[in-house]
């Protein structure tokens, strides 16, 4: 630096990170002797707060829940979505790196009536928001009306049930069942087509399993609730 200066500012330096120095003059007979060293850390860079999402809002679809909300952060870097059974101990992470900008989620591993509760939170880097204010609602009833036409998969429906359920076999296809006692002893059995009913009439509550032969030799075996 020129002569006289007694200032002087060394910028782009990297945030909350020590340096040292010292300073020494010259003229034209030589170098005079280093002043001691000086060491100062630079500040930490501020945190804008992140700003959370809000209008959580949850309804039943086929076969789902599916989640909304309004996106009040310009910059997140993603959302995070937590799920209980009971509003209280039982929060779990179900979708830790949903995309930013997001502003809606379908959970589609509910069980129909079953009651859930939601909150999401926006994050950037290791910063969170804080959550929305939690939602919840009961799974969807599953009827036979709001199934889906390009159907790959068995369904069975609703699960639990109390006096009849249903089994629809993929498109196109037909199958046989057996409903068993959890010790393996058969209840009924018979031929399933599209949306065929099975009654439960006076049977005990408790667990059985439903085993599913379908026409593509696919078996399917599926826990079924009776209420």
């Amino acid at each position: 630096v020129g002569a006289g200066v007694v200032v002087y500012s060394d910028k782009g330096l990297s945030a909350s990170t020590k340096y040292g120095y010292r300073v020494r003059a010259k003229n034209t007979a030589g170098v005079s002797d280093a002043s001691p060293m000086k060491v100062a850390t630079t500040q930490a860079i501020s945190q804008t707060a992140l700003a959370a999402p809000s209008n959580l809002a949850v309804k039943p679809t086929p076969m789902a829940l599916t989640l909304t909300w309004l996106d009040n952060s310009p910059d997140e870097t993603g959302f995070e979505i937590s799920r209980s059974v009971n509003n209280e101990t039982s929060w779990e992470v179900i979708k830790a790196d949903l995309a930013a900008n997001t502003t809606e989620f379908v959970d589609k591993n509910v069980r129909p009536t079953f009651m859930y509760y939601y909150r999401v939170r926006g994050f950037k880097g290791g910063t969170f928001s804080n959550y929305t204010s939690v939602v919840g609602a009961n799974g969807p009833v599953i009827t036979a009306t709001n199934v889906g036409r390009n159907q790959t998969e068995t369904l069975v429906y609703p699960n639990p049930a109390s006096d009849v359920v249903y089994i629809t076999p993929p498109n196109g296809t037909l199958a046989t069942y057996q409903l068993l006692t959890v010790a393996g002893k058969v209840v009924s059995s018979s031929i399933v087509e599209q949306q065929s009913p099975i009654s439960l009439t006076g049977l005990e509550t408790g667990t059985y399993l439903l085993k599913i032969h379908q026409s593509d030799e696919k078996v399917v075996t599926i826990k079924l609730f009776k209420q």
